[in-house]
């Protein structure tokens, strides 16, 4: 009989993003074999599309190790993007230039955790998952399967990025109207109480009567 892994997306605040996933794997057993530990991999794409567009095979691990035998382990964790440095603006394509595990690869030793490890270290990206409280339930049943399962949660967190001079431009434009809008509206606001009221057609008519008035007088004198 063979393992059974399975998968899902969670959307736990129910914007139809998915907040997490969980992963379960089953792994049979005979009657005379019994776990004390595990190191368990979890390979998946790692994608951004927003600002850049950047994408990567990354890994991250579960392992655990006991005196007593296990029957299931769970665990829940947060996933968290590392960088080494800032990303370029653009498209990054990791995945195909920078695999993990080399498939085509005839060497066994490429294939095995220590190698994974490796490579992950030398990259300016990874993931790490940090699991708080990972249960491990003993007393297993003889016959029945070990059962692993995992919720990894992905939460939004900042990127460090490079920008453009089309994005400088962009953020600056932004800002400036973001503060001259504001004082736009005051003063046509201001202008429109203003001749609404009349204040300055009166200050014009007053004006203009009082210098003919002013020639008038000097045309009588004459």
């Amino acid at each position: 009989m063979d393992a059974l892994l399975q998968t899902k997306e969670i959307d736990i605040n129910g914007d139809k993003i998915p907040d997490a996933f969980s992963i379960t794997l089953d792994v049979p057993l005979t009657a005379q074999e019994q776990v004390f530990g595990f190191t368990f991999l979890v390979f998946f794409d790692f994608i951004l599309q927003k600002r850049t567009f950047f994408e990567m095979s990354t890994v991250v691990s579960l392992q655990h190790s006991a005196a007593s035998a296990g029957a299931d382990y769970f665990a829940d964790g947060t996933l968290r993007f590392v960088q080494k440095d800032s990303l370029r603006p653009g498209f990054s394509d990791y995945i195909n230039k920078d695999p993990l595990v080399n498939i085509s690869s005839a060497d066994i030793s490429d294939y095995n955790v220590a190698s994974i490890v490796r490579r992950v270290a030398t990259r300016n990206a990874s993931t790490v998952l940090d699991v708080s409280m990972p249960i491990w339930t003993t007393t297993p049943v003889p016959t029945q399967p070990f059962h692993i399962e995992a919720n990894i949660h992905f939460p939004v967190q900042s990127i460090w990025m490079q920008t453009t001079v089309l994005h400088r431009l962009t953020t600056a434009g932004a800002a400036f109207t973001f503060w001259l809008l504001p004082f736009w509206l005051f003063c046509w606001y201001l202008r429109r109480m203003v001749f609404s009221s009349g204040a300055l057609f009166l200050v014009q008519d007053s004006s203009k009567y009082s210098m003919k008035s002013y020639f008038t007088a000097n045309s009588g004198k004459e």
